[in-house]
C-alpha cells in the first residue's frame, strides 16, 4: 500500500501569499473610487452603488471585501469606515494618506507587470522618474501627509527626548522633503529656527507647507544636491530622515560633511533602514526596496552603516537603537560632536 506524505509545513502561508494580491488590489481601487468618503456614516451598498454608479450587486461584494480584509465594519446590512481607514483614507482629512500609498504602488507597478523579464535580462536602461523633477515634486506632494500624521510628530518627540534639545537655535533638515517633519519639530520646540535642503522640485512643494503654517520666518529653504553642495554651517542640529540613502557610496564623506556643518556640541540624528540578515530583514523594509533594486539600483542600507560613517568621521559619542517608523522598523542613529 502506497503511504500518503508526511508534510512538515502547513499550507496556509502559501495560499496567505496567494492571496495577496486582493488585499492590495481591494484597497488602491478603494482610494482611486473614493469610496471611503462615502462611509464616514453608516449606509447601504445600494447608496453607494447610486453614489459612484457601479454596478449594485458587484458593489456589495466589494464592500463586504473591504470588510474581511478589515478596512470597513458591516453591521445589520449597513456598512461604515473601520478607524484605520476613517484616519488615513478619508480624501480631504491632513492625515490622508490614500495617495502617498498609490504613489508606492506606481513605483511597485512596473516590476510586478515585468518581473519574469527583469529577472531574466536585468533593470532596464533607464527608469523614468529616477532623475524627473516632476516625478520627485509628486513625491513630495504624496509624502507631505505622512510626515504629517506619521513621522512628524515622532521626530519632534525624538528631538524632545535629546539632553541638550533646550539648547537647540537652528536646525538643518536634510532631505527633508515637503518640510512637515520640520515643521512639526520647530512647533514642539519654538526657540528654534532651521533650513531645509531638498532638490529644487521638492522645496517649491515644501514652500506650500512653510507658508500653510506660517513658518516663512523661521524655516527657510536651500535648494541643491546635498552629495556635492554645501549644507551650510552653525547648525546645532541636523536631522536626516531616510535620504542617505542616495549617499550610501560615500557615506562616510557625507557623514564628515554634516559633522563639519555643526557646531561644537552639535547633534545629528538619523533614521534610516537598517537591514539585516543578509538584506532580508526586516520584512517591510526588505520588500520594500525590491523594486528599485531589480529595476535601478540597491540603494538599502545595512545595519550600522551610518553609525559606523558617524565614529569614523568623528563624532564623540553615537547611540542606536531600532524605532517603529511610520511603515516598519528602522534604524535610529544619533550621533554628538565634540
Amino acid at each position: 500500500m502506497k503511504p500518503f506524505p508526511n508534510t512538515k509545513h502547513t499550507f496556509s502561508r502559501l495560499f496567505e501569499m496567494n492571496q495577496g494580491m486582493f488585499y492590495s488590489k481591494l484597497l488602491h481601487e478603494a482610494i482611486v473610487l473614493g469610496i471611503f468618503n462615502h462611509l464616514e456614516q453608516e449606509t447601504t451598498s445600494p447608496e453607494v452603488a447610486r453614489s459612484l454608479e457601479t454596478h449594485p450587486g458587484n458593489t456589495e461584494y466589494f464592500m463586504d471585501g473591504l470588510v474581511s480584509i478589515g478596512l470597513v465594519e458591516k453591521n445589520g446590512g449597513k456598512y461604515q469606515n473601520a478607524g484605520i481607514s476613517q484616519e488615513y483614507l478619508v480624501k480631504g482629512s491632513e492625515t490622508y494618506l490614500g495617495d502617498y500609498l498609490l504613489y508606492h504602488d506606481q513605483w511597485n507597478t512596473p516590476l510586478l507587470e515585468n518581473m519574469g523579464q527583469v529577472l531574466r535580462d536585468g533593470p532596464p536602461d533607464q527608469v523614468k522618474g529616477a532623475d524627473d523633477e516632476a516625478i520627485w515634486a509628486q513625491g513630495a506632494s504624496a509624502m507631505a501627509n505622512f510626515q504629517r500624521a506619521c513621522t512628524g510628530p515622532f521626530l519632534s518627540g525624538i528631538v524632545s527626548d535629546l539632553p541638550e534639545s533646550g539648547s537647540f537655535r537652528r536646525m538643518l533638515d536634510l532631505g527633508g522633503g515637503p518640510g512637515l517633519n520640520a515643521l512639526a519639530i520647530l512647533t514642539g520646540h519654538p526657540g528654534m529656527g532651521g533650513i531645509l535642503f531638498d532638490r529644487p522640485a521638492v522645496v517649491r512643494v515644501a514652500r506650500e507647507y512653510i507658508q500653510e503654517y506660517n513658518m516663512e520666518q523661521r524655516l527657510e529653504v536651500m535648494e541643491g544636491d546635498f552629495r556635492t553642495d554645501s549644507l551650510g554651517d552653525g547648525y546645532d542640529l541636523v536631522l536626516a530622515s531616510a535620504c542617505l540613502n542616495f549617499a550610501k557610496e560615500e557615506m562616510v564623506p557625507m557623514v564628515k560633511k554634516i559633522y563639519n556643518a555643526l557646531n561644537p556640541g552639535g547633534v545629528f540624528v538619523s533614521i534610516h533602514d537598517g537591514l539585516t540578515h543578509g538584506r532580508t530583514r526586516p520584512e517591510s523594509i526588505a520588500i520594500s526596496w525590491l523594486p528599485v533594486s531589480m529595476m535601478w539600483q540597491n540603494l538599502g542600507l545595512d545595519r550600522g552603516v551610518i553609525a559606523g560613517a558617524m565614529a569614523k568621521a568623528g563624532f564623540r559619542t553615537v547611540s542606536s537603537r531600532t524605532v517603529s517608523y511610520g511603515f516598519g522598523a528602522m534604524d535610529l542613529d544619533i550621533g554628538r560632536k565634540e
